[in-house]
């Protein structure tokens, strides 16, 4: 399979999986309100109205088009003109719909959790809280679209101090965001901002499926001989549409990292945790594994698209292949016979995950957990931002190098450039993503029995048991500590000897002179 078609797939994919948690997690914090239960039942289905409604608004905007240019650069310039004034279409009558429809689902006034929850709960919700909160996400999801685009089209810079920059307003803008949602009505907001934000991407994708296509047709041209200036027409189409196949992978990602909060938020409400301190000794342990799991996460995820292509491409160097009819069987056990590496890699990571959850959980009980899955999450967003923001930026310097004639589509790119390439334009958007939402999944739905659990951390809020490790270690290093005292008593008797002798001669010297 071209892999501009598996990621199309992919793109897919991960907006169902972003969705799937998304929707879990919503469900739960609503759940529990009253209000909601008695008259606004409606609330619940919020998510799939508007996703089915951006969806038909989608579909007719992809009606409008604008007539391209001969040129080459025309082209280029005219579709991504075109596709711009879609997305902004495409937003403008989803506001509209927010507005309008938010009404009729949802009622005046409302409070979600408890009073004693106090990170959790939120009361006396309005009904323009949550359209303000639904606004807000839009206008994130355009944001992010305008930004990705900005930071990767500055080819005549460094691609690693660009993404350095980029991520430090993306993260900037999506702090706002997430205190906006929070202050509007607490993860109820938030949950309105990650709606806003991923129900309306229809539009990205249908532009990523239509990049694939053109880049599969732009390959297939070569084998069948057409003339030049067609394949240049189809090689600018493909390029154009290509370079908007980012937005649905930082739209995933944003939309993930929100979900996961509010993932977090709902396991409050199983656990009825009052609130939850990252800075106290269990929170912060728990928030540094999580953000040191996905690092590792990433790592073994690059590592393994490397090896696979650098094992295929060793192989097929060395296979002796003739011009007969077995040579595309060759090629199929080989790519066949680096399947096992792929699944080795993504089960170590899916094992080292689930390892940490448990191993946390039983210990130290729910609330580490979710300092967990935010430590986890934020390192997470910010990994996935970075290779997003390089991987593109080092592909668009290619195709204006190419463009300017400094390369040729002919010239041979180094195996290790385009290993690099594909490895960190791929990791965030095909897996790395899918780990922090299938594990915020794990730790929502084993909340109660997280709760339950914590030996370690029941134990030692005894203070009996305290005391008992304090005497402990007092008894351990009670031997070396008393002769260490010694030594620095010494030493200072001694200094003071000295520093007294000093004295005493200054003194002598003193009355022989007067």
């Amino acid at each position: 399979m071209n892999l501009d078609m598996a990621n199309i797939i992919f793109s897919i994919l991960d907006f169902q999986t972003v969705f799937t948690g998304f929707v879990c997690a919503y469900l739960l914090v609503i759940s529990g309100c009253q209000e909601i239960n008695e008259q606004y039942q409606g609330t619940y289905y919020m998510p799939l109205f508007f996703l089915a409604l951006n969806l038909i608004i989608a579909g007719l905007v992809s009606l409008i088009s604008l007539k391209p240019l001969d040129n080459e650069v025309g082209i280029a310039t005219q579709i991504a003109k075109s596709i711009k004034i879609q997305i902004l279409i495409c937003n403008g009558i989803s506001m509209l719909f927010f507005l309008f429809f938010t009404i009729f689902l949802m009622p005046q006034q409302f409070s979600i959790g408890e009073k004693k929850q106090h990170t959790f709960s939120h009361l006396d919700i309005s009904r323009a809280d949550a359209i303000w909160s639904l606004i807000t996400g839009l206008f994130a999801q355009g944001f992010f679209l305008i930004y990705a685009e900005y930071m990767t089209s500055h080819y005549h810079k460094p691609a690693q101090y660009q993404a350095n920059i980029s991520i430090f307003f993306a993260f900037l803008y999506f702090c706002f965001v997430c205190l906006i949602g929070y202050l509007l009505a607490g993860f109820f907001g938030i949950a309105c901002c990650a709606m806003g934000l991923i129900t309306g991407p229809f539009c990205l994708i249908s532009i990523n499926i239509f990049a694939g296509f053109t880049s599969e047709a732009f390959a297939m041209s070569a084998v069948g001989c057409v003339f030049n200036e067609v394949r240049n027409k189809v090689y600018q189409l493909a390029w154009t549409t290509k370079n908007y196949s980012i937005f649905p992978q930082i739209i995933v990602a944003v939309g993930i990292l929100l979900a996961n909060l509010i993932s977090a938020g709902a396991s409050l409400i199983i656990t009825q945790e009052e609130e939850v301190y990252i800075w106290d000794a269990y929170g912060l342990f728990g928030l540094l594994i999580g953000g040191s799991i996905i690092y590792l996460i990433k790592g073994t995820s690059t590592l393994g698209v490397k090896d696979v292509a650098e094992n295929l491409k060793n192989n097929y160097d060395n296979a002796p292949f003739q011009g007969d009819d077995s040579n595309l069987r060759k090629v199929q056990t080989l790519v066949y016979s680096q399947y096992n590496n792929a699944i080795y890699k993504a089960s170590f990571n899916i094992g080292i995950g689930l390892f940490n959850i448990a191993f946390i959980g039983l210990l130290l009980g729910s609330k580490a957990l979710i300092a967990f899955l935010l430590g986890m999450n934020l390192v997470g967003i910010y990994l996935a931002f970075s290779s997003l923001i390089i991987g593109y930026s080092t592909k668009n310097a290619r195709e204006y190098n190419r463009n300017v004639g400094e390369l040729t589509q002919g010239d041979e790119v180094p195996i290790q450039t385009d290993i690099a390439n594909t490895a960190i334009e791929n990791v965030p958007g095909t897996s790395l993503v899918i780990y922090l939402i299938f594990f915020s999944l794990v730790i929502l739905l084993g909340s109660k029995h997280w709760a339950q659990y914590g030996f370690f951390r029941k134990w030692a809020d005894v203070d009996q048991n305290l005391q008992f490790i304090a005497d402990s270690t007092t008894g351990w290093t009670a031997a070396p500590l008393s002769g260490l005292e010694k030594t620095i008593e010494n030493m200072q008797k001694s200094m003071r000897n000295v520093f007294d002798g000093e004295q005493q001669d200054n003194q002598q010297d003193k009355s022989f002179f007067y």
